[in-house]
């Protein structure tokens, strides 16, 4: 039975020994099989990107590609040499489905009442033939409601007319008010009419001042929060672990650009600009920067006409092991931390 159970065991162990040894291998060609591109961009008469992202031996391929001159671009995703993405390719048609509109309660209600209407028409049809026999009962009834129309005005003219007399004194009594309120308006318009430009323009003077007084106010506390928060970044620049620390930052990205920029460059570019003497200026700022293009690109200047034409091929790689050591270095270290401390605290404070 122990024997049973340890062959078990050791079946299992091993599983679990081949499954991990699987995952680090896969970890291991995330991390150190680097990401390869290239890039090659060229204008003379027309403009050309090409660009080419790869790993793991092309496995994994994306490329693209733009013409200006027919103004149209191309880019397809491959895994395995299968094609999973790739936008000339065709575009399947999508089956239009059959929509069944659901007939509301307003809806069913109108049909309801069209059947009813039809109903209606086909019995009226049917008693056409009775409707000579029905004149004479028609007529004696609408007589005794000539009767009834007679009693009801007579009744109407009999509730109307106190109510009439009570709405003419209600009218009056408004129209009295409305006479004194205009004499009274009279007797006071004199004066009222002469005062009240002057105080019109006082109050306008009064609102100009006010509104003066208070976008100088705002300025002013604008200026104040500026120039304190001004005060509170000079002392936090003026600590050392602070300067440590951003110079920590600054050296782990200028490391990852290093990795991520390509390594090999090589183009030629002819450039020239409407003025001669611009052309010297721009060539005098470009002689600063010459280390950094030196052996990579070649730039030709033209004094004769206004040009920029040329190509530029470049490769580059990214392996995430090298991402992910700068960013260990950088966490690990101890004026970085206190740096992110003291931003926290800056925040908090701004």
């Amino acid at each position: 039975m122990l024997h049973v159970i340890f062959i078990i065991l050791k079946i299992i162990g091993i599983v679990l020994g081949v499954l991990l040894a699987l995952f680090l291998f896969l970890v291991g060609i995330i991390l150190f099989v680097p990401v390869r591109y290239r890039v090659y961009a060229s204008k003379y008469d027309t403009i050309q990107v090409k660009a080419r992202v790869s790993w793991l031996l092309r496995i994994v391929s994306l490329r693209f590609r733009y013409y200006s001159e027919e103004e149209t671009y191309w880019y397809c995703l491959r895994i395995f040499g299968f094609t999973l993405i790739d936008s000339n390719g065709p575009t399947k048609a999508k089956k239009v489905k059959k929509v069944k509109v659901k007939k509301t309660k307003s809806d069913k209600r109108k049909d309801k009442k069209t059947k009813v209407k039809k109903t209606k028409k086909v019995i009226a049809s049917d008693k056409v033939l009775g409707i000579d026999d029905q004149i004479d009962s028609k007529d004696k009834t609408i007589e005794d409601n000539d009767i009834v129309y007679d009693e009801i005005q007579e009744d109407k003219k009999d509730i109307i007319k106190p109510l009439q007399n009570e709405h003419t004194n209600i009218v009056r009594n408004i129209e009295e008010a409305e006479e004194e309120r205009e004499e009274k308006e009279e007797k006071e318009g004199f004066f009222y009419r002469i005062t009240k430009p002057i105080k019109t323009i006082f109050q306008r003077i009064k609102d100009i001042f006010t509104k003066i007084r208070e976008g100088l106010h705002s300025i002013r506390n604008i200026f104040s929060d500026i120039k304190a928060k001004v005060h509170l970044i000079k002392e936090f620049l003026e600590i050392e672990d602070n300067r440590k620390g951003i110079g920590r930052v600054y050296a782990g990205l200028k490391k990852t650009l290093k990795h991520i920029l390509p390594y090999k460059v090589k183009g030629v570019v002819r450039i020239g600009l409407d003025d001669p003497c611009s052309t010297g200026y721009l060539l005098g700022a470009l002689s600063m920067i010459y280390p950094i293009y030196a052996d990579k690109i070649q730039i030709i200047p033209d004094f004769q006409e206004e040009v920029l034409e040329g190509q530029v091929d470049a490769k580059g790689r990214i392996r995430a092991f090298t991402l992910l050591i700068i960013g260990i270095k950088l966490i690990l270290n101890d004026n970085f931390k206190t740096l992110l401390k003291n931003v926290k605290e800056l925040k908090e404070e701004l």
